[in-house]
């Protein structure tokens, strides 16, 4: 299925994740409640008829990413999100919802992003097949206290409407990029066991720091001279382009907390430190590889501190829609 509302899951071919499809509503609920979270689910007479309920399920650790339709009108209370955030991208369809006192519609070109302690109600047109990413609180709540010294004595709630043309949905969508290159099935290898927690976190700490939320009017504590503190980090990572880098290392060379340095290159860039990095090792293996004669790509790569050739050609498609072998071939 195409995801035009979401190119940024579009490569994901979700239904080789199939978890179940059914036309019985009690199995849909019970077998989605495993998956996702508890909830009641109801389907007037008219529904029951085209009743046929499907989820898809990628688990990458402490985060959940699935895809989920009914083919009918539905009616869904999954209660009080005391411990869990709901990411939710309509694909189709519309749903009116309720999260806590506020009431709004679900519909392709806005994401909805639920929980924080209120309880989440949402009436589905047949047609609604929503992608949905579940985060933890506890992964919210470390996130706010590394940034603000602070831990949260009650559940953040965040503005539940998030427009894909708005500031919030341009510093999130980078890091569900990255989030949807680690669930495609199809990404390889099996990833180390903290990547998915650190998914978790960049996307808990992005979310903070461009979402409106119940603690947004805080302030966060300075970080000296944010733009000046950017350079130093550019600066230092641009110099060793070709070494291995982390995410801790640069933050110590530069002086800054780990959390500080995230805020810092949002702020300026719209992404982290880390994919800031692998987009100039990605221009940097571009402007190799159009001398002449052209270097061999594996050991551009390489000397661009890419260890993985398939993530790189991935990557690199991505950033300029074509293969190395297209620039190579270009420069002929």
């Amino acid at each position: 299925m195409k995801l035009a509302a979401w190119p940024v899951f579009g490569r994901i071919d979700f239904a080789r994740s199939r978890l179940f499809e059914t036309h019985d509503v009690d199995e849909a609920r019970q077998r989605a409640a495993r998956a996702l979270l508890p909830h009641d689910l109801r389907v007037d007479a008219a529904g029951a008829r085209t009743f046929r309920a499907r989820m898809d399920v990628l688990a990458m650790g402490p985060l959940t990413v699935c895809r989920m339709a009914w083919n009918a009108a539905v009616e869904i209370d999954v209660g009080t999100l005391d411990d869990d955030y709901l990411l939710c991208l309509p694909v189709r369809g519309n749903a009116e919802c309720r999260n806590g006192a506020v009431r709004f519609t679900a519909a392709r070109g806005s994401a909805v992003l639920a929980g924080g302690g209120e309880r989440f109600q949402l009436q589905a047109s047949a047609d609604y097949e929503p992608i949905i990413v579940r985060l933890a609180r506890k992964a919210v709540d470390d996130a706010w206290q590394a940034l603000s010294g602070d831990e949260p004595r009650r559940p953040i709630r965040f503005g539940p409407v998030m427009p894909t043309d708005g500031n919030a949905w341009r510093a999130i969508e980078p890091v569900l990029k990255i989030l949807a290159d680690e669930a495609d099935p199809d990404a390889g290898e099996s990833r180390p066991r903290h990547l998915h927690a650190r998914l978790q976190d960049m996307l808990a700490t992005t979310m903070l720091l461009n979402q409106p939320h119940s603690l947004a009017r805080q302030r966060l504590p300075a970080v000296g001279t944010p733009a000046a503190r950017v350079r130093r980090a550019e600066a230092y990572m641009l110099e060793r382009l070709g070494d291995t880098l982390t995410l801790t290392g640069i933050a110590s060379a530069v002086g800054l907390p780990t959390r500080t340095l995230q805020w810092a290159f949002q702020s300026a860039h719209g992404m982290g430190p880390m994919q800031w990095l692998r987009r100039q090792r990605l221009l940097a293996v571009r402007e190799a590889l159009q001398v002449h004669p052209a270097p061999r790509i594996a050991d551009t790569a390489l000397a661009y501190g890419f260890s993985h050739l398939g993530e790189f050609s991935r990557h690199y498609r991505q950033e300029f829609r074509e293969t190395p072998s297209d620039t190579v071939r270009q420069r002929l």
